[in-house]
């Protein structure tokens, strides 16, 4: 990790840790937990919001593989994702009437996708295209895709016609990896 971040932490001088008592027989050995204890005089109350809480070392935590952010796919022809379906959720999304150029806001299901790239690096992406969404919405409601678990391919085929009114839509090509 790089040690340019400036994290200034000092524990709060009135802090002491305590081991706790078992409250009974344990039958398996466990490790003896410790909780922070705060001096204070009697007459003073305090609520949980004011104890400090111990804050262990980060930098010599464990980064996650996967990140938090996201970006929006807009995808061309061809485009091709590796990754795991992470979550679906609902978000509002500005809509420019094109005729008009009024803006409106669309409240879309949306993919939260986690794409794995060439490096095998990850990056989150969302896409709320409708036949994207739906199709594997059914399918991890099937149980057949685990959201972080279940790899899968998706590959844009482009946009078609709907062939009742003037709208198209985006058509996506979506494999199950098997590895």
């Amino acid at each position: 990790m790089n040690d340019d971040f400036d994290f200034d932490y000092q524990p709060p001088v009135q802090t002491e840790t305590v081991p706790t008592q078992p409250t009974q027989v344990q039958t398996q050995p466990t490790q003896t937990a410790y909780v922070p204890v705060i001096k204070q005089q009697q007459d003073v109350s305090s609520s949980e919001n004011e104890i400090p809480k111990e804050i262990p070392n980060l930098r010599a935590g464990k980064l996650a593989v996967i990140p938090i952010n996201s970006n929006y796919w807009k995808p061309k022809f061809g485009d091709e994702k590796f990754g795991l379906v992470r979550r679906f959720e609902i978000r509002n999304y500005e809509k420019k009437d094109k005729r008009t150029d009024e803006v409106t806001i669309e409240t879309l299901n949306t993919l939260i996708f986690a794409e794995q790239l060439e490096d095998l690096s990850w990056i989150i992406i969302e896409n709320s295209a409708r036949k994207l969404v739906s199709a594997l919405e059914a399918e991890v409601k099937a149980g057949k895709v685990i959201p972080d678990r279940t790899g899968i391919y998706i590959r844009y085929t482009g946009r078609i016609e709907n062939s009742t009114n003037d709208n198209s839509c985006d058509t996506f090509e979506i494999r199950i990896i098997e590895i």
